[in-house]
Formats: C-alpha cells, sequence, structure tokens
C-alpha cells in the first residue's frame, strides 16, 4: 500500500489511517447556480440524509436495507430518533458553514445550457 502526501491547502484527512472497519463520514454539497438549488449530504455507513435548506426538506436512507434509496425514512419509525437528530445537526452546521461565505453569481447563457444538458439544471 501507498500513501500520497497531502496537497497544501486542501481540506481532508488520511483515510487510509483509520482504524480496520472503522467508517468516516463524508460530507458533499452542490450549490446554485451550478445546481438548481443549494443541496448537502452526509454518508455516515449505513446513513445517507439529504438537505435543502431552500425547501426546508430532509430525507434520510438506511442504505444496508435500501442500497437503492427508494424509501425516504425522515420522521418516520424506522428512522432512529437519536441518530436522525445527530446526523441533522452535524449537516446543519456543515451547511452554515459552507454557504456562510458562498456569494450568488449568475450563469452565462452558454454554461446554463450546458449544465441543463448534464441534468444539473432543471428544465
Amino acid at each position: 500500500m501507498f500513501e500520497l502526501e497531502g496537497i497544501r491547502g486542501l481540506p481532508g484527512r488520511n483515510l487510509l489511517a483509520l482504524p480496520a472497519g472503522a467508517g468516516a463520514p463524508v460530507f458533499a454539497a452542490t450549490y446554485r447556480p451550478e445546481s438548481d438549488r443549494n443541496r448537502f449530504a452526509l454518508i455516515e455507513a449505513p446513513w445517507h440524509m439529504i438537505l435543502s435548506p431552500e425547501q426546508r426538506m430532509r430525507k434520510m436512507y438506511d442504505m444496508s436495507s435500501d442500497p437503492g434509496e427508494r424509501t425516504d425514512i425522515w420522521e418516520t419509525a424506522a428512522m432512529p430518533r437519536r441518530v436522525g437528530l445527530d446526523l441533522e445537526k452535524r449537516l446543519g452546521d456543515f451547511a452554515r458553514r459552507a454557504l456562510a461565505g458562498k456569494k450568488d453569481r449568475t450563469l452565462d447563457p452558454k454554461t446554463a445550457e450546458m449544465l441543463k444538458s448534464l441534468g444539473y439544471l432543471g428544465n
């Protein structure tokens, strides 16, 4: 096994240094205008939570029993309350930090059309 040296200025951590079998949370974000709205996700096996602040939408999936993520278990009996509250807080904190310094910008028509063709923007 090999290890790459970190690239200065890029956030992250060495996942190879985790103990065997340990998981690591993965945070993801997509922003306007490259997407039709700001969205955030947190994956920490077996859970996948999605947050869209503008829509006040939260979704949660149990990837162990629903790998295709077809059934949203947010606010259902299938969602362990303590897990849901923990993921919601951590994802909300991540979203607030991400949006704190973000400035909206306008897309030129050519870029907007390209992003639509790739499925990032709605019709």
